[in-house]
């Protein structure tokens, strides 16, 4: 017969195991919920990632783009059994899920702004205020039936919009080379040398070089105080030419508008698309070119002492013998091919281009400006140096040559636009 004793004894027992038994579910319960909500993190870990680098494929080229294809993105991932939404955020607020920025390598900040931007920050979030918070099994047991989650990511641009000087030759040492005083100003984009040379592929003095990034496929090599206040990369890969396809124009030889030769000051002379098999000299006095396509061999372009030379809706093709050699001290203006403004035959082929050397032609060009000098388009020169300088002046909108120097103690602008991009590296997680 059992004692009453034993019976309390029993019954404590029973009480007990009841409490573990409680404890032990809420625990189990407790584990289940956090390895849910870790789960869910993960989700909208992967979905901040594939959205941020979505929007930084299309940032450089447009923020409004950049901003869609984050959304989109977001829309393919799911967590916690639902589309992962984002706002799209169009005031750019620095709290918002799509936040378009700049981000800098060397401090690893990101800063949101609409102004010349290269990342997009996302957060994807499951949380009271966003899009709803988690819903937990067990976490009733606690008072906690929900949980808010999110999760970031930024991707930076890998060059979308291209590069604005893009020097091709794939292993001379300075296969850019700057020196004097001079600054190149670069609106803010970047450069890119295809050398392979591991210690010199670029190579500058005491010079300023204002660009958002300098890529080299090799390596480079400063000396003095080089100012460079954009992002250096090394041992990056080659890009290819972006204009490799662009056709050579056709012409026939025996269609010739022969030489022209000036070097009187005070007079014009106006000319008219076509083949010039001396090419076009002035040491003095001014040349008008009409809108079309010059193909020009003998002396090429030759400009200088205080001639000038306008041109509008031109192209000039440098080809046999010919060179361009634009270093006087008169007013110098050029525009390229534009098919909203000019009909001629080519001007779709050649738009936006405003000199292109035949790519079997190695004649050094030399461009030595002054503020004097406005030059608009891409400047191509695929197998031949390139020297530009002077004390100042604009120089297209793209240069893309074979070697580059850059000497004298002007700025030298090289407004790029955009124009003939490269295809770009895409985009790549920074946090």
């Amino acid at each position: 017969m059992l004692k009453k004793s034993n019976f309390r004894e029993s019954g404590i027992v029973l009480i007990w195991v009841a409490l573990v038994g409680v404890l032990l579910i809420a625990l189990v319960g407790l584990a289940a919920d956090t390895a849910y909500v870790l789960w869910v993190g993960h989700q909208l870990q992967i979905a901040a990632d594939a959205s941020s680098l979505a929007g930084a494929l299309k940032v450089r080229s447009s923020a409004t783009e950049a901003r869609e294809a984050a959304r989109a993105m977001g829309e393919h991932n799911w967590a916690a059994g639902l589309p992962v939404q984002l706002d799209i955020n169009d005031s750019n607020d620095a709290a918002g899920d799509i936040v378009i920025g700049n981000y800098v390598r060397t401090t690893r900040s990101f800063t949101p702004t609409l102004n010349e931007p290269n990342a997009v920050k996302v957060s994807a979030r499951r949380t009271t205020s966003e899009h709803g918070p988690v819903s937990l099994v067990f976490g009733h047991i606690f008072d906690v039936n929900t949980a808010d989650v999110s999760r970031y990511a930024i991707a930076a641009s890998g060059d979308m919009s291209g590069f604005g000087v893009i020097a091709l030759h794939p292993n001379k040492p300075k296969t850019m080379h700057m020196q004097g005083d001079a600054v190149l100003l670069l609106s803010r984009r970047a450069i890119q040398v295809n050398s392979s040379h591991n210690s010199a592929g670029f190579f500058a003095g005491s010079v300023v070089v204002d660009a958002s990034d300098l890529n080299v496929h090799g390596g480079c090599l400063f000396q003095g105080s080089v100012e460079f206040p954009g992002d250096l990369e090394e041992g990056v890969r080659r890009r290819p030419d972006p204009l490799a396809n662009l056709p050579p124009p056709v012409w026939d030889p025996a269609d010739d508008w022969g030489t022209v030769d000036i070097s009187t000051s005070g007079i014009a002379v106006d000319l008219e698309p076509g083949f010039y098999s001396g090419g076009i000299s002035a040491t003095g006095g001014t040349i008008n070119l009409e809108p079309g396509i010059y193909i020009l061999d003998g002396e090429g372009m030759y400009i200088r002492g205080n001639a000038s030379l306008f041109a509008e809706g031109v192209m000039l093709y440098i080809t046999g013998t010919g060179r361009v050699d634009l270093a006087g001290t008169g007013e110098v203006y050029l525009t390229p091919p534009d098919r909203s403004l000019y009909s001629y035959p080519d001007v779709k082929t050649y738009e936006g281009v405003t000199i292109f050397q035949d790519r079997s032609n190695t004649n050094e060009c030399s461009i030595l400006g002054t503020a004097l000098m406005d030059i608009n388009g891409v400047l191509y020169f695929p197998s031949a140096l390139t020297d530009f300088g002077g004390t100042g002046g604009t120089f297209g909108n793209a240069l893309i040559a074979s070697m580059i120097e850059v000497r004298g103690n002007g700025i030298v602008t090289i407004d790029y636009d955009d124009r003939f991009s490269v295809p770009a590296v895409g985009s790549y997680l920074v946090e």
